[in-house]
């Protein structure tokens, strides 16, 4: 069975298109773990089903690459230009086009900066509820008790004690 290439030439074995960036990677990967700048564990991702890294590449940034961390079972996205950098890790399993719309996500800053500081605006509010919540039923038990030991001076070591917390 012959197998065709994009322009229709047809070949009795399957080609594989060699493109010289992939190699220059390639080199650049090995340099990295060589010179102990990159962790050696990683695995490149060159290809996979989605074509994912390479949709990154074209529609993120041509200096990202993807790698499988196998110590935290996580694919990782890295700068490899003039400067090697971690850029972020993708919280999914699978490598599919969420992953795409994460990185593209990912690079408007200050957005995610507002977003983080306004989820933290609200953790900030509910622990100061909470803390409210909490005091408000110390006091509530406190006055009960003074109310109910009228006859004595100050209160004994029970009366902190209280029943919602």
């Amino acid at each position: 069975m012959p197998y065709k290439t994009g322009d229709g030439t047809q070949f009795p074995f399957p080609v594989f298109y060699y493109h010289p960036e992939d190699a220059m990677i390639q080199d650049t990967i090995v340099y990295l773990k060589n010179a102990g700048k990159m962790d050696k564990r990683l695995i490149h991702v060159e290809d996979n089903v989605y074509d994912i890294p390479r949709r990154i590449r074209q529609e993120v940034s041509p200096d990202f690459i993807v790698m499988f961390n196998p110590r935290t079972q996580r694919f990782e996205i890295h700068r490899i230009d003039g400067r090697y950098s971690l850029e972020l890790t993708i919280p999914y399993d699978q490598l599919d086009s969420r992953a795409i719309e994460y990185a593209l996500y990912s690079r408007d800053v200050e957005r995610v900066r507002t977003e983080i500081e306004e989820n933290n605006a609200r953790l900030d509010e509910a622990k100061r509820k909470a803390k409210d919540h909490e005091n408000s039923c110390k006091a509530r038990d406190l006055f009960t008790y003074c109310n109910r030991h009228t006859d004595k001076e100050t209160w004994d070591d029970e009366a902190y004690k209280t029943r919602e917390v």
